[in-house]
């Protein structure tokens, strides 16, 4: 027997909604129709057997409080095919004559690395200066790439136990987030049962005009996946770009809020004929309600979030109560001191364990790791004692300010012309310094005339902004040293400063999501 899902409640009649557990599209405009939160709802109702997997890409997601956090996890491949999906993922265009290049640098490699090494060898020999173009534009990708897969730390093996699973990838850039995603598909088609994987924004890992390592594994998935359980959700704001070989095999859509009268009549083919709507109503859809098509029938439901009650949300279908909003248990400051309090415990719990240890004779076994570490704790305290711990509330003034100057960097990135973004962008994906020549090679501009004028005082702009250094050996990008700088004031982490570069980058290319 088939699982079904309920959904919500009809709007009008209050009657509940099932749908089968199958592959799932929600689709509707960001912020006005309530995908992510529709989709939460569902998975909170999943079968209790089921295991779920959200990949959380950017900041502001929807926060799926119930599940369990997972370590990214990532398995390289060097096989042409892989790579060249993942240079169109980088690219957001389709490989042409790049083709015959890659499979070149894929032979005899056992690492993405190793296919990086080839690269610049094969640059370093070429003759032609066709082929020097291609292999710098190739070397410049796998640049941007490599230092983010080398520095983060990835899992090793995938184990998601029943229930809501979370992956955050929102301090990864978008092309080693499709690696990432493409990984955990694929160990999952191989090995995975009864898992439900939730795929955001799904316009950006599955496009239908390129390449990307998600889509690949995808279609193996949503093809051979049901006879072990395992189902792919997407979720996107449209489904123009979405690859249609991977739309055909989904069985119900939640078809939200559209305004854009094409865009409406896509989402009115994917509806049979019993129940079909009007554009009208397509597009004055309140948020949270959607079209409910499955099998051969469609309904309009109000769909039951998570967190609201069955007798509330049938009120919200029936018209008797208004559309609820998410619900705030706390002010952002008390969660913040109630952290506090949970840290300040577990420091004084620590504090007190070292000194007891300090009291009693300390026997090191040199196989046994937790007494490594604790021998490593004490020797970094001082010989008098355990040193008092004091610990400040946190720095909202700063927190505030800081988040000013991000809003600000960002801005000032999306203010910049098409053609400043595209040099700033390359500047930031060779990461080094190069001869504004090789700059307008890269750029595909001729190095005299009219164009190279332009290039230059499009160079001396970004300098100006403190994006781009000049010295007597060229120009480089400094996004990452113009956000140190802006943040330092703040005593911003590390990783704060990271994930703000990796922002701004993504403002570059007009795919900010902030």
């Amino acid at each position: 027997m088939t699982d079904t899902l309920h959904v919500g409640y009809e709007v009008g009649t209050g009657a509940p909604v099932a749908v089968p557990l199958h592959h799932l599209v929600a689709t509707g405009l960001t912020r006005l129709s309530g995908k992510s939160t529709a989709i939460e709802g569902l998975l909170s109702r999943a079968p209790k057997h089921f295991a779920s997997l959200v990949f959380r890409t950017k900041r502001a997601e929807i926060s799926f409080k119930a599940a369990r956090p997972v370590v990214p996890f990532y398995r390289q491949q060097t096989n042409w095919e892989y790579v060249e999906s993942l240079l169109e993922a980088a690219m957001k265009e389709r490989m042409k004559m790049e083709r015959s290049f890659i499979i070149k640098a894929c032979h005899g490699a056992e690492s993405l690395r190793d296919v990086y090494s080839n690269i610049r060898e094969l640059r370093a020999s070429a003759r032609r200066g066709f082929d020097e173009s291609v292999w710098t534009t190739l070397e410049a990708y796998f640049e941007k790439i490599l230092p983010q897969l080398e520095q983060q730390v990835f899992a090793t093996t995938l184990e998601l136990r029943p229930g809501p699973h979370v992956m955050d990838l929102g301090h990864l850039s978008e092309e080693v987030q499709a690696l990432v995603i493409a990984a955990c598909l694929e160990e999952l088609w191989k090995s995975g049962r009864e898992t439900i994987v939730v795929i955001p924004e799904c316009w950006k890992f599955l496009p239908q005009a390129r390449g990307n390592p998600v889509k690949w594994a995808a279609q193996h998935l949503i093809r051979e996946g049901g006879a072990s359980g395992l189902y792919l959700w997407m979720d996107s704001q449209d489904v123009t770009g979405v690859e249609k070989a991977i739309l055909k095999s989904v069985d119900v859509w939640l078809l939200g809020r559209q305004r854009e009268l094409n865009e409406v009549q896509r989402v009115l083919a994917q509806i049979p004929v019993v129940g079909k709507p009007k554009a009208q109503e397509i597009m004055t859809l309140p948020v949270g309600h959607f079209y409910v098509a499955a099998q051969d029938w469609c309904r309009k439901v109000y769909t039951q979030p998570a967190w609201l009650q069955h007798d509330a949300a049938k009120a919200v279908a029936m018209g008797r109560t208004a559309i609820p909003t998410v619900p705030v248990d706390n002010e952002q400051e008390e969660i913040d001191m109630e952290r506090l309090e949970d840290l300040e415990g577990k420091v004084r719990t620590i504090s007190e364990a070292v000194e007891t240890l300090r009291q009693q004779p300390l026997h090191v076994r040199l196989g046994d790791f937790a007494d490594a570490v604790v021998v490593k704790v004490l020797e970094r305290l001082p010989a008098n004692g355990v040193p008092q711990i004091v610990l400040a509330p946190l720095p909202m003034l700063h927190h505030r300010y800081q988040q000013e100057t991000v809003e600000r960097l960002l801005t000032m990135v999306r203010n910049l012309s098409e053609q400043e973004r595209r040099t700033l962008e390359w500047l930031v994906a060779v990461d080094k310094t190069v001869r504004l020549k090789e700059l307008a090679m890269g750029l595909g501009v001729p190095i005299s005339g009219g164009s190279y004028t332009a290039l230059g005082s499009r160079v001396e702009s970004l300098i100006r902004l403190g994006l781009v250094m000049k010295d007597s050996h060229g120009v480089q990008g400094t996004v990452l040293e113009k956000v140190r700088g802006e943040l330092a004031p703040y005593s911003a982490p590390e990783e704060e400063v990271n994930a703000t570069t990796q922002a701004l980058i993504g403002a570059l290319a007009g795919k900010d999501e902030v």
